[in-house]
């Protein structure tokens, strides 16, 4: 047979053996096309075809790559004809095409770098699928949120990680410490005390967040958490003062009760009642905060088992027992409702509750005093009691007062400090032990006093320079000098010398806060009202431990 030279091959097919139709006039081709050729939209992989036609193999541009676009096959069936594909872009081809979701090409970033990704060095690749970035060498040398401290970068933390650090070591009072997404310390999480007060065996304080803590004695619910615990060596949340809302402007505590005065003048007391001490027109005690009936309330005080306020338009009202006159309304009958003072109307700017006495401070500098007298704690040069005010004997710049359990002191407007009453332990502070009827000089206290408190038989002071004294019965350790010994002078609290903000005494402890919003206490501590997480009595000042917040 003459095939001109022609074979299958030749023809286009893959194989085969060509012969010749019977009447010459052609190629006789079944036996090439059974190998097939390039061109019959069949691919067959075995002579190398890729593609037939419009016969991709399911393959696509998308597939191939691309992000789009038409596939084609050469016409040589051999490769995909890309070249409808490559409009659309494809990883690989070094540009960012983000409209495809790519955010990197190959050495191109797009403007983007390990610093730009959050680290703080190192060189960025693109990934594989140009998605993402490969940040392995980034890393290397850190970032904000690698649970790493990188000091050098000028981080303080990281993460859960606070290098050791927490909100007490950073000078805070209370708190959980946490790191922001900056790797700086979030420190709006810590707090300092704003108000702190003691009273019978219990202590309390405000924080700057407006919640409100008591530890110590809380057998007549004192404490205002709900319960009637005897010991509470740790403090608790008072029901209902959480923080928010209207603010606490102030806190007093008595021998077995305790008040808050919110910024809104409402009042709320709670503890024991038996007196009608909490003024809500009951003498049932309550374990959490009841309201008292008193509105526009200005300033508080709680005393052993009575209550005091001056309200917004300078007028005094007490309530609670009255056995020695301490009500002022000229009986010794006791109530449970605020009841004015006689005469008191206008113009006063404090009041201070003691034992059995109280006294208030007038604008035009005179003090005011009521109740039992016996010892001349009245300071009307007498030792009467009196069921109504009477004018402390020479006082006229008086700014502040505070009344103990038999005596009385208060500060002038030159920052001097005078007390009267009873001396028997030398509460006077005079260097003396005579009652004094009269408002007599503290020894050394002549000018830079600011804050003074008395209850019991002892008396304490802060100066402007921050220095803390205190004077009086030191049988229990309450003048912090690191001894059991009475004094009739003013003896320095050790630790205190500087830093102090103000001071306040209960009947069995004392305690201070500092400029720094830290709470310091001493005396007896036997329901653990030092806040030191013990019972142990102590004659220097001990660090109050925060609550868990």
């Amino acid at each position: 047979a003459q095939f001109g030279g022609q074979t299958c091959e030749s023809l286009g097919y893959h194989g085969g053996t060509l012969a010749c139709l019977a009447d010459c006039t052609d190629y006789d081709r079944t036996q090439c096309e059974n190998s097939g050729r390039c061109g019959d939209g069949i691919i067959q992989g075995e002579w190398g075809e890729t593609c037939d036609g419009t016969e991709l193999g399911g393959a696509s541009c998308e597939s191939l790559g691309y992000h789009g676009g038409q596939l084609g096959c050469l016409l040589t069936c051999t490769d995909f004809d890309e070249s409808g594909c490559t409009a659309e872009g494809r990883c690989g081809d070094a540009l960012v095409q983000s409209e495809n979701g790519e955010l990197c090409d190959g050495t191109n970033l797009d403007g983007q770098t390990c610093i730009s990704q959050g680290f703080y060095g190192g060189t960025l690749f693109c990934s594989g699928d140009c998605l993402s970035f490969s940040t392995d060498v980034c890393a290397t040398v850190g970032r904000c949120g690698d649970g790493v401290v990188q000091e050098t970068y000028g981080e303080q933390c990281d993460g859960s990680t606070l290098a050791n650090q927490t909100c007490q070591t950073l000078g805070w009072f209370a708190g959980n410490l946490i790191c922001s997404t900056s790797c700086r310390f979030d420190e709006t999480v810590c707090h300092d005390i704003r108000f702190l007060s003691t009273g019978g065996y219990h202590t309390c304080a405000v924080l700057d967040d407006g919640s409100l803590w008591c530890w110590g004695q809380g057998t007549s619910g004192q404490l205002g958490n709900g319960a009637n615990v005897a010991t509470n060596l740790a403090p608790v949340q008072v029901t209902g003062f959480t923080g928010g809302g209207t603010p606490i402007s102030a806190i007093s505590l008595g021998g077995f009760h305790t008040c808050a005065l919110r910024s809104d003048g409402t009042l709320w007391c709670w503890g024991n009642n038996g007196a009608g001490q909490l003024g809500n027109g009951t003498t049932s005690s309550s374990n959490i905060p009841v309201q008292a009936t008193i509105t526009d309330v200005a300033a508080i005080d709680a005393g052993g088992n009575f209550t005091c306020a001056v309200k917004s338009n300078g007028s005094v009202w007490c309530w609670g027992t009255n056995i020695s006159g301490q009500l002022g309304i000229n009986s010794v009958v006791s109530t449970n409702t605020p009841t004015q003072v006689q005469g008191l109307t206008s113009g006063f700017i404090q009041v201070s509750c003691g034992d059995q006495h109280a006294c208030a401070v007038k604008s035009d500098g005179t003090i005011r005093c009521w109740g039992e007298g016996s010892t001349g704690q009245l300071g009307n040069n007498a030792t009467l009691d009196s069921l109504v005010p009477v004018q402390v004997s020479s006082m006229t710049t008086g700014i502040s007062v505070t009344t103990g359990m038999s005596h009385t002191c208060a500060i002038n407007n030159s920052g001097a400090a005078l007390c009267w009453g009873a001396n028997n332990y030398g509460q006077i502070g005079n260097g003396g032990i005579d009652l004094r009827q009269i408002p007599t000089n503290v020894s050394t206290l002549n000018s830079g006093v600011t804050v003074i408190s008395s209850q019991n038989d002892n008396t304490c002071a802060t100066k402007s320079n921050g220095a803390a004294f205190c004077w009086g019965q030191n049988n229990g350790g309450y003048l912090g000098d690191g001894t059991t010994t009475s004094s009739n002078i003013p003896v320095a609290v050790s630790g205190l010398s500087s830093g102090t903000q103000s001071v306040t005494n209960g009947y069995h402890q004392n305690c201070a806060l500092t400029t720094s919003g830290f709470a310091f206490c001493w005396g007896t501590n036997t329901y653990g009202q030092l806040g030191d997480g013990s019972t142990s009595p102590s004659n220097i000042p001990r660090a109050v431990n925060p609550p868990s917040l």
